[in-house]
C-alpha cells in the first residue's frame, strides 16, 4: 500500500493536482465569510448600476480604476447578488492565474518548475490579499499572468493566433489596473523591436505586426485614455503633483525593489528586514545583468528579465515624481501598496530565469546545483509560510450587526462614520428588519447636541471623528461601553447618560 502511495505521489498529474488544490485553500481561506470592506463595497454597487443610462460610466470616471472590472462584474452580479458569488469571481481568476504561471514556467523549464512557482505563489500574502479582495487587481493579475504566457510562447514558436493572445491579454489587463502598463509595455516594446527590427525576419511578417500594432494602439489606447484616464485625471486632480528627480532618488535605486519583494510577502517590518532586504536587492540586480548581457541565453529567457528591470526603473521613477500610486491630492503612497501587484506574476517567471541561469554559470557540478536548488527553496518556503499567519480582513460589519441585533439597536441611535454600505446592506438582511430601523441612523453627528443613547459605529476611515464623539460623551458623563475596537479596521461602542 506504502509503495502504491509512493508511486501515485511520485506521479507529476497528482503532484500538479496537489499542487492547485493547495492554491485553491489558500484562496478560499477565510474568503467566504468575512466582511465586505469600504472599497469592496464601492465595486458591489457601483458594478450594479446601469449601462445603458451611463451611470455605470459616470462611477468608473468617479473612480481611479479602467472599467473592465466593473463591466465584468456587473455581468456578474446578474447571476447573483450575494455577498459569497461575489467574492467566488476571484476564486476562478486565481485559478486561471496559476495555470498560466505553471504553463510559463513548464515551457522555459520543467513541470516541477512550473510546479514550485504555483506553490511559492499560493502562499505569497498579498497574493493572498488581492484574490480575497473585491477589487479589479486579481483580475490585472490574470490577465498578466496571460499575457506573459503568450509572450514567451510567441518568442519560442512564432505565430499570429499567439501574438494575438498576447496583445490581448496586455490590452485587459491594462484596461483592469492601469499599474499594469509597467509590466504590458516593455515586454510589447521588447517583442516590437525583436521581430519588427530584426534583418531576419521576413517583410511581411514586419508589416502585419506593425499594423497590428497600430491598430490596438487606435482601438484600445486612444479610448482608454480619452473616455476614462483624462477624465479620472482631469476629476481627481492628481496630474499636477510632481516632483523632480535628483541625486538623493536615484541614488536608492538599486535598494528599493529588494524591499518590494519583501512587501508581497510581509516581511518589510522591523529594524532588521530592510537592511536585508536592500543587499538581496543589490543581489538580484546584479544577477539580472548577468543574465542580460549573456547573449547565449535564449532570447525568451533574457527579455523576461530585461522587462523586469525596466518595469522597475519606470515604476520607480514615476512614484517618486509622484505621478504613480497617488491615492489623494498631493499624497503618493509609495512603493509599498497594492499599487505594486502587477509585479507578482513577472516575478514567478523571472525569478527561476534569474536563479536557473546563474546557478548553470556558478555552479560547475550537478551536487552544488541541487544544493543551491535546495537552499533556494527552503528560504523561499521559509519566508513565505510568513505570510500565511497575517490577517488580512480589514472590516466588521458582519460581527457589528449581531452586537447591534442583539441590543435592538434599532430602539436607539446609531451614527455611522466611515464607509456606511456595510451597515445598510446588513441591516435589510435582518429577519426582522423594517424600514424604521433607519429612522434613526445618521452619518451627520453634532457633538455638542448627543441623545441620551447612541451607537457609535465606525468601519474603515473615520476613526478621528468617531474618537471625537467618544471623547466628548465622556466628558458629558455618558457611560461609555466598547464592543469591539479594531482599530482601523473598525470600532463599535454604546453610549448611554444614566440618570
Amino acid at each position: 500500500m506504502n509503495a502504491k502511495i509512493r508511486c501515485v505521489l511520485k506521479n507529476e498529474r497528482t503532484q500538479l493536482c496537489i499542487c492547485f488544490l493547495f492554491m485553491l485553500f489558500m484562496c478560499v481561506f477565510n474568503l467566504m465569510h468575512s466582511a465586505l470592506w469600504g472599497d469592496e463595497w464601492v465595486e458591489y454597487y457601483y458594478s450594479q448600476r446601469a449601462i445603458k443610462t451611463g451611470e455605470l460610466y459616470k462611477a468608473i470616471v468617479s473612480t481611479f480604476q479602467p472599467p473592465l472590472y466593473n463591466l465584468v462584474m456587473h455581468f456578474w452580479l446578474m447571476v447573483s447578488q450575494s455577498l459569497v458569488w461575489f467574492r467566488s469571481f476571484n476564486i476562478v481568476i486565481a485559478l486561471i492565474s496559476a495555470f498560466f504561471i505553471y504553463k510559463t514556467n513548464a515551457m522555459l523549464y520543467t513541470k516541477r518548475v512550473g510546479m514550485l512557482s504555483v506553490i511559492i505563489l499560493a502562499v505569497c500574502f498579498h497574493w493572498i490579499y488581492c484574490i480575497q479582495e473585491c477589487s479589479e487587481y486579481a483580475l490585472m493579475l490574470m490577465c498578466l499572468c496571460a499575457s506573459i504566457y503568450y509572450y514567451v510562447l510567441c518568442n519560442i514558436k512564432f505565430s499570429y493566433s499567439t501574438l494575438t493572445g498576447f496583445i490581448i491579454f496586455s490590452v485587459l489587463a491594462i484596461y483592469s489596473q492601469y499599474g499594469a502598463v509597467f509590466v504590458a509595455l516593455p515586454l510589447l516594446a521588447l517583442f516590437f523591436l525583436k521581430h519588427v527590427f530584426d534583418s531576419k525576419e521576413e517583410l511581411k511578417r514586419k508589416i502585419i505586426i506593425f499594423a497590428i500594432y497600430a491598430f490596438s494602439f487606435v482601438v484600445f489606447a486612444i479610448p482608454l485614455y480619452y473616455f476614462f484616464l483624462n477624465r479620472q485625471l482631469g476629476r481627481n486632480k492628481i496630474i499636477e503633483h510632481t516632483v523632480s528627480i535628483n541625486g538623493d532618488i536615484l541614488r536608492d535605486i538599486p535598494f528599493v525593489f529588494g524591499q518590494l519583494i519583501g512587501y508581497f510577502f510581509g516581511v518589510n517590518e522591523g529594524t532588521v528586514w530592510p537592511v536585508v532586504l536592500a543587499i538581496i536587492s543589490v543581489v538580484i540586480l546584479v544577477l539580472c545583468a548577468l543574465i542580460i548581457v549573456n547573449k547565449g541565453i535564449d532570447w525568451s529567457k533574457r527579455s523576461i528579465v530585461i522587462s523586469l528591470v525596466l518595469c522597475y526603473v519606470l515604476h520607480y521613477i514615476l512614484v517618486q515624481m509622484h505621478i504613480y500610486a497617488m491615492m489623494h491630492p498631493g499624497q503618493s503612497e509609495g512603493f509599498f501598496t497594492r499599487y505594486s501587484y502587477f509585479y507578482i506574476p513577472l516575478c514567478c517567471v523571472a525569478f527561476p530565469v534569474i536563479f536557473y541561469e546563474n546557478t548553470q554559470i556558478f555552479a560547475g557540478s550537478g551536487k552544488i546545483k541541487k544544493f543551491c536548488a535546495a537552499f533556494l527553496v527552503m528560504c523561499l518556503l521559509l519566508v513565505s509560510f510568513v505570510s500565511v499567519m497575517k490577517n488580512w480582513n480589514k472590516a466588521y460589519d458582519d460581527v457589528y450587526i449581531k452586537i447591534w441585533e442583539e441590543n435592538e439597536g434599532w430602539n436607539d441611535y446609531t451614527y455611522l462614520y466611515g464607509v456606511n454600505y456595510g451597515f445598510y446592506y446588513y441591516v435589510k438582511e435582518l429577519d426582522n428588519y423594517d424600514e424604521s430601523f433607519l429612522d434613526r441612523v445618521s452619518t451627520s453627528v453634532d457633538d455638542d447636541n448627543l441623545p441620551e443613547h447612541f451607537w457609535a459605529w465606525r468601519i474603515n476611515w473615520g476613526g478621528e471623528e468617531w474618537q471625537t464623539t467618544i471623547d466628548k460623551a465622556r466628558e458629558l458623563g455618558y457611560t461609555v461601553t466598547i464592543y469591539d475596537d479594531s482599530g482601523y479596521e473598525g470600532q463599535l461602542a454604546y453610549c448611554t447618560l444614566e440618570g
